[in-house]
């Protein structure tokens, strides 16, 4: 007997083209899931729109049509509070015709107020009810009551009045009118923006991740979220927080907009753009960070000053123009007071203080030649603006000559040139030091001349250009400041021994470009015996040279006046400064304080961090697996800790010796170094997020240098000059000596575009924009 089939029931005819219109839906959400999206988030905001929300910073502000005393009590008096009765009055003076007071919570839901002014016949001209934060200068209106609808008595004693006989002037608010308040607070409450602005964040990264970062692997949309969060942070930090001028936050905003269009133009290029392109992007990225090096030159000579040892420094000059020579007179060397503005006064005078410099003079000598300079008698005329325009235009040669290594040497990836650039210019006394009267200005040049003759002689060019670019460099540096010719000949010591020691190869260094260059080195060595020979020393002290004068200065402590201390403190103390003065703009006085306070920063925290890492980052070379740039990189990180430690030898002496804990604690002495701090940060970052096109089995598949312009590798005399052992591996040379062609250009994975990306983000706010723009200064 064939089964009966049953007919649907009626409810399953109606749960049937429910269903289908549901699966209609989901299908056109998924065909159209921009507009779905935006769709949702429309719904969202205009719920969130009609939603009462608890208000917050809300404050009533009475503004009066007559003329009322200032300082005149104002009373708002509200329903008796049973749990608290102190909060129902609350009291305001008058300030500039009108009484303010924030709104105690637990009158939020009061059905009466009463305002009572101490005075008679007093008129009010509207009842203002706003959110203010004064102190973040947010102050907006809810709703706004005229004082006719008020209503108005006048009674001999009022409120918290009766002690006294001024008449009173009351105003009454019906409870209507507060249930209309309450409303209006509910609806514009400070909660209700930020909802909405978290929605519409919530929005814009939903929307990327649909579009431009639809393609990006979900570990990594992480990393730009992140950045788009820090972005949120400093738009707030600019627009809300800061006490800065507007003209320094529209600036601020201005290079943030600036750096992250400059990011992603040089991301698409990167990812894009042929070979071509990208070498003109990074030449453009070259030129904007010196464009961006020049407006803090303006900013900085204009509107802060105070460059560290100024007008020591001058005096140098000075006595180097009027009595000429290249080894000065230490002992009659003096800080000259001006006659009057540009001129100075060398007359003997036992009121001038001793000058403490004592370094050796190819900087002084320099610029008493170039600078503009004039003896008249006993005195020398000289133009502030010129001599530090001339002391700034020797710093960017030197950061011209940092931007030719990073070009030549660092991948063709255009986001990397960009990092290595504001890598090279973040430190906070970087640019601000250049812009004074400073040694250090050349030091960067002579140090960055010889880096790049390591950089040849690592790279197997054992040409004459090399040696004599190491021995140009070594010999200027050393005859510049003692502390880069420490760097330099630390370096070089290294250098040396690992050649003929390591590497087993003496005939890289003793052949004839090396003798041929060799007499370069007699002129420090002619110039330290000459002073060796007149004051047994080849650094000139203060202490040495002026002895009772340096006893009665703050460079000496007496022992009653001193503050014991261990070597367990001392030694902290030493590191964490010489943080300090990488990471904040420093003036340098006998107590080294900084010239841009900023109070709560500290070395490790968001706004100092990341230029922290420059000075700390180097020293991680020594974790990654050993190759030839590795050992090279090794020892510039030892070159630097040599003379850290004895940097902290001298200051451990002068703190325990004199009583001087914070004499010689400075850490731009090692910023003429920056193009080894720079390298070495964008070689590991390289080592760690490059994704290489073609690879070897050697450990250095990408190395430092994969393009080398500095001569044609084809070059049949650079040839001829070249070590195939000590060749970079991956790099142009090597590979047009050895290989047959060259290989593409290494590309950065998506984490290493993010971490470039945000590092390059925290270095323009950490070493500029913090450091100065948003100080207050």
């Amino acid at each position: 007997m064939r089964a009966r089939r049953r007919s649907p029931s009626l409810s399953t005819q109606s749960v049937q083209p429910a269903g289908n219109a549901l699966s209609r839906a989901g299908d056109w959400c998924r065909r159209h899931r921009i507009l779905a999206w935006t769709v949702l988030f429309a719904l969202a905001a205009v719920v969130i729109s009609c939603m009462p929300m608890k208000p917050i910073n809300i404050a009533y502000k009475a503004t009066f049509a007559t003329p009322v005393q200032q300082g005149t009590a104002v009373d708002f008096t509200f329903d008796r509070n049973a749990i608290y009765p102190e909060a129902s009055p609350q009291r305001a003076t008058v300030t500039d015709n009108q009484a303010t007071i924030n709104l105690d919570p637990l009158n939020r839901n009061s059905r009466t107020l009463s305002i009572s002014v101490e005075a008679d016949n007093v008129k009010m001209q509207s009842l203002i009810v706003e959110i203010s934060v004064p102190k973040n200068n947010i102050e907006y209106i809810v709703t706004e009551i005229p004082g006719d609808n008020l209503a108005a008595t006048t009674t001999p004693n009022a409120g918290n009045s009766a002690a006294t006989n001024t008449p009173a002037s009351t105003f009454t608010l019906s409870q209507h009118q507060l249930s209309a308040i309450r409303k209006a607070t509910q609806q514009k409450s400070a909660i209700k923006a930020y909802s909405l602005l978290l929605l519409a964040v919530l929005y814009a990264f939903t929307l990327a991740r649909l579009t431009i970062l639809r393609n990006v692997a979900k570990r990594y949309f992480g990393l730009y979220i992140l950045g788009a969060f820090l972005v949120v942070i400093f738009a707030v930090t600019l627009w809300v927080r800061s006490t800065a001028t507007w003209q320094y936050r529209l600036l601020a905003g201005g290079l943030a907009l600036a750096l992250i269009v400059a990011l992603i133009v040089n991301h698409w290029a990167g990812t894009k753009g042929n070979e071509k392109l990208r070498k003109a992007l990074i030449l453009i990225d070259y030129g904007g960070i010196l464009a961006f090096v020049a407006l803090q030159f303006r900013l900085f000579t204009r509107h802060l000053g105070n460059f560290p040892d100024e007008g020591t420094h001058l005096s140098y000059i000075a006595f180097m123009k009027m009595h000429g020579g290249w080894v000065p007179d230490f002992r009659a060397m003096r800080i000259y007071p001006n006659l009057q503005p540009g001129v100075l006064n060398l007359a003997d005078d036992p009121h001038n203080t001793f000058n403490y410099l004592g370094h050796p003079p190819l900087y002084y000598k320099l610029m008493s030649l170039i600078g503009g300079m004039s003896v008249h008698g006993n005195t020398v005329a000289y133009s502030e603006t010129r001599l530090w325009t001339t002391s700034f235009i020797i710093g960017v040669i030197g950061l011209l000559l940092v931007m030719y290594i990073g070009f030549t040497r660092i991948p063709h990836i255009p986001v990397l040139h960009l990092l290595f650039g504001l890598i090279v210019i973040s430190p906070a006394n970087m640019v601000y030091g250049m812009s004074g009267l400073s040694n250090d200005t050349l030091l960067l040049l002579t140090v960055t001349v010889f880096t790049l003759g390591v950089i040849r002689f690592m790279e197997g060019r054992y040409d004459w250009v090399t040696y004599l670019l190491i021995a140009v460099g070594f010999s200027a540096t050393i005859l510049t400041k003692l502390t880069g010719g420490m760097i330099t000949a630390t370096m070089a010591v290294l250098l040396v021994l690992y050649t003929l020691l390591v590497a087993r190869k003496p005939r890289r260094i003793f052949r004839p470009a090396f003798y041929v260059t060799a007499p370069i080195y007699l002129i420090p060595v002619a110039y330290f015996a000459t002073l060796f020979s007149r004051l047994h020393t080849i650094q000139p002290s203060f202490q040495q040279l002026a002895p009772k004068e340096f006893m009665t200065t703050g460079w000496y402590t007496p022992m009653g006046d001193r503050t014991p201390l261990t070597i367990a403190e001392y030694t902290p103390y030493f590191f964490r400064r010489l943080l300090d003065c990488w990471s904040s703009i420093i003036s340098y006085t006998p107590a080294a304080q900084p010239s841009v306070t900023r109070p709560g920063t500290t070395p490790f925290t968001f706004d100092a961090l990341a230029v922290t890492l420059i000075f700390l980052a180097p020293i991680a070379v020594f974790f990654f697996a050993r190759s030839k740039t590795q050992r090279y990189l090794s020892m510039g990180a030892i070159a630097i800790l040599v003379t850290v430690l004895y940097q902290f030898k001298s200051g451990f002496t002068g703190a325990f010796d004199r009583g001087n804990i914070d004499g010689g604690v400075q850490s731009r002495y090692y910023q003429c170094a920056m193009a080894f701090f720079a390298l070495a940060i964008i070689w590991m970052i390289v080592q760690v997020f490059a994704r290489t096109i073609r690879s070897s089995n050697r450990a250095d598949s990408v190395p430092v240098s994969p393009y080398s312009a500095d001569s044609s590798p084809t070059d049949p005399t650079l040839a001829n000059s070249v070590d195939p052992d000590s060749a970079l591996p991956g790099s142009t040379l090597s590979n047009s000596v050895l290989a047959d062609s060259t290989p593409p250009a290494p590309r950065l994975s998506s984490a290493g575009t993010a971490f470039v990306a945000a590092i390059s983000l925290l270095l323009l706010y950490d070493g500029f924009i913090s450091t100065f723009l948003l100080s207050g200064r």
